[in-house]
């Protein structure tokens, strides 16, 4: 019996079409985590919730002072918690201390572990991965 060898085109099209499932599925499981851990269903503010949107890479629906969403968080060496956001010039936008950070998000952690501690993880896998703090160099 003799193999059927596909063409570069059929490749590349399943090449994309995989991709294309793989994309939709990351993004619907993605979804789903962040519906499960979303802040303003456990309690907290929607200021919280934007920041634990930009920590997971979801979009929630809050808004800054200026219609943007925050998308990425960083602590200064001194400190300081900023965020960009869709609506920024490139300065990004101050949220406070990086010391009530790490209390809030503790409360918030110890909440998610309440509910499902493999969420909780998950949590901080991608706090890890995506907020870059200055003050561990």
């Amino acid at each position: 019996m003799a193999k059927r060898v596909c063409t570069k085109a059929e490749a590349s099209k399943l090449l994309s079409s995989t991709k294309e499932s793989y994309q939709a599925v990351k993004t619907s499981q993605l979804a789903e985590f962040a519906e499960r851990i979303n802040p303003t269903n456990l309690g907290y503010s929607p200021r919280m919730t934007a920041i634990v949107g930009a920590i997971v890479g979801y979009d929630y629906g809050v808004r800054d002072s200026r219609g943007g969403r925050l998308t990425s968080l960083a602590i200064t060496a001194d400190g300081f918690v900023m965020a960009d956001s869709t609506a920024s010039d490139g300065g990004g936008a101050f949220i406070g201390s990086a010391s009530d950070l790490d209390r809030n998000l503790a409360d918030y952690r110890f909440t998610l572990a309440g509910e499902n501690d493999e969420d909780a993880e998950e949590f901080d896998r991608l706090y890890k991965q995506n907020v870059r703090d200055w003050r561990k160099l």
